[in-house]
């Protein structure tokens, strides 16, 4: 796997092959040896991880709003009532970058002098705008953040979005109590995959990063992350594992639930 890289709730799989020849006690008790002297070695390399982990530095959507198939549709909305044909292949790159940045890309590839990249991203926005009331959070959520304020650790939400739909989805699932600093895309003159909003996360956190823990979903917030200095949980959410494991996250997990059993493991 990826640097080294074990989802944690996975069995441990060994990367030797055994010999398809008779293998006697002696070399089978260095097999079990080696199994477990690796094995070992990785719980103590996330136990000396989760001891320095002092804070959460948490993306939205796709990691709290299960928002990203409403963002496709909105995006395949845009595109049609413009003329924009955008191949199917280009929607999975879009998550965790910034609006403007993926219209301006996709105009800037597939459209013509005449197609004004805000014009169809306002469009976007607009239609996503009307359709928020539909979004819901992922179940695990409100779980998560408790757990994660009731064991001390301090929280930064650090979104693509813009501050007027991060305000939205905070006062309608009453997201505020539960951190202690914000993020947008306002804030920063880089958006992911770059590692200033991260970098500002911990910042406005007063931490460095290499004590903040990001979780992502996307491989442009993974990248975001580690940039940064950061460790990084990625999840399961809105990619396949073998997209995520190409980005080389820290963990590697199904979901928030995940992240809650590592917390608790004794370090």
């Amino acid at each position: 796997t990826a640097e080294g890289l074990l989802h944690p709730s996975e069995p441990y799989q060994s990367s030797f092959t055994r010999p398809k020849s008779k293998i006697s006690h002696q070399t089978s008790g260095v097999w079990s040896w080696v199994r477990t002297s690796t094995l070992l070695a990785l719980m103590n390399k996330f136990n000396l991880y989760k001891s320095k982990i002092e804070a959460l530095l948490i993306d939205m959507d796709g990691v709290l709003v299960d928002s990203e198939p409403l963002h496709v549709e909105a995006d395949k909305v845009a595109f049609t009532h413009f003329g924009l044909a955008v191949p199917e292949q280009e929607f999975p790159t879009f998550t965790g970058i910034p609006g403007e940045t993926v219209f301006r890309n996709m105009v800037a590839r597939y459209g013509n002098d005449e197609m004004d990249a805000e014009q169809i991203y306002n469009y976007k926005k607009q239609w996503f705008k009307e359709k928020t009331h539909t979004l819901q959070l992922f179940p695990e959520v409100h779980h998560f953040l408790v757990y994660a304020k009731s064991i001390g650790l301090r929280t930064c939400l650090v979104t693509s979005s813009d501050r007027l739909y991060q305000s939205y989805i905070f006062k309608r699932f009453d997201l505020s109590p539960f951190f202690d600093a914000i993020v947008t895309i306002e804030d920063v003159k880089r958006g992911k995959p770059n590692p200033d909003p991260y970098l500002l996360g911990a910042q406005r956190l007063r931490l460095p990063p290499q004590k903040c823990l990001v979780i992502e979903d996307a491989p442009s917030g993974i990248a975001a992350g580690k940039a940064a200095g950061c460790l990084v949980a990625a999840l399961t959410t809105t990619h396949q594992k073998t997209t995520l494991h190409k980005a080389a996250p820290t963990f590697l997990y199904n979901n928030l639930t995940e992240v809650v059993e590592y917390l608790r493991q004794p370090s």
